[in-house]
């Protein structure tokens, strides 16, 4: 096969890695390195990855269709509970942060990605000049509604957030949040804080 693609036989050299070789995806990059792209999108569609079809459907000068592939590919990650990577889909690949947010929004905070979820909030709203939804998000969050692992979660992301944060608004609301939820988890009816709470603290207050 790698004699065959270094000849310039992409189609040959795809055949032996997928019916001798048993190996589909590296078929279809194959004929991806052979810009056979018609052949290398069938290739990624019988792989089921609607994200590889859409970068190359991006190549070929068809948007419509790519998008398409995209957001099949978002769903996908989203029913597999990966807001993450679907977030990312949304972002990068269909230009709509809208779509990322809500993605992420709806990680927080059950899934098991809900602290990455909640990192990736602020930084999408960051680097898209959000601040006053970021500072809208802040307001939002109500400790006393959580659980504690998840309210952990929340403060130390805030905290995290804080400090660097460049929009004062933001970086003061943050703070002020992060401390309130830290409190709330040094009183009586939960858990006692784990180290990691102690820690975040610590750089409010130390």
């Amino acid at each position: 096969a790698m004699a065959l693609e270094r000849g310039g036989h992409w189609r040959e050299a795809a055949v032996v890695y997928r019916e001798r070789l048993k190996k589909p995806r590296e078929a279809a990059e194959c004929l991806e390195r052979g810009q056979l792209w018609a052949e290398a999108i069938e290739a990624y569609r019988g792989l089921d990855d609607d994200e590889k079809v859409g970068d190359l459907l991006t190549v070929i000068g068809q948007p419509t269709e790519a998008a398409e592939s995209f957001q099949r590919a978002a769903q996908v990650r989203l029913a597999a509970g990966d807001y993450v990577a679907a977030a990312r889909l949304a972002e990068t690949k269909l230009g709509s942060p809208n779509d990322a947010l809500g993605y992420l929004e709806s990680g927080w905070p059950d899934s098991a990605q809900a602290k990455h979820c909640l990192h990736g909030m602020f930084r999408l709203l960051d680097n898209h000049g959000e601040h006053e939804r970021a500072a809208e998000t802040v307001r939002r969050f109500a400790p006393a509604s959580l659980t504690p692992a998840a309210a952990r979660k929340l403060a130390n992301v805030l905290a995290s957030v804080a400090h660097p944060h460049p929009h004062p608004i933001v970086k003061t609301l943050a703070a002020a949040k992060a401390r309130s939820t830290q409190g709330h988890l040094f009183t009586g009816s939960v858990l006692a804080p784990q180290k990691t709470v102690r820690t975040d603290l610590q750089r409010f207050a130390p």
